[in-house]
């Protein structure tokens, strides 16, 4: 099983975005170009220069990221 960056995150609340990149392990123009193609979670206006993506989507997002590393490293074949 993959480790999921978001799974200690708790159910309810907001993480700032910078975080969120951080915690998954990405840059912050890589988060944002993942935001516009859909592949990261949209974060949400907060306040009037303030977002934030809520952790239930971002452990969604990481749910889905581990379960398809375990299957991509399920389908692949042995190697040595």
């Amino acid at each position: 099983m993959q480790y999921n960056p978001f799974s200690d995150l708790p159910d309810v609340g907001i993480t700032r975005p910078k975080k969120a990149f951080a915690m998954a392990g990405i840059a912050q123009s890589t988060g944002y170009l993942w935001i516009s193609q859909g592949r990261f979670p949209r974060p949400m206006r907060i306040g009037p220069n303030t977002k934030g993506i809520p952790n239930k989507a971002l452990k969604d997002f990481g749910a889905k990221l581990a379960e398809a590393a375990s299957a991509a490293d399920g389908t692949r074949g042995n190697d040595e």
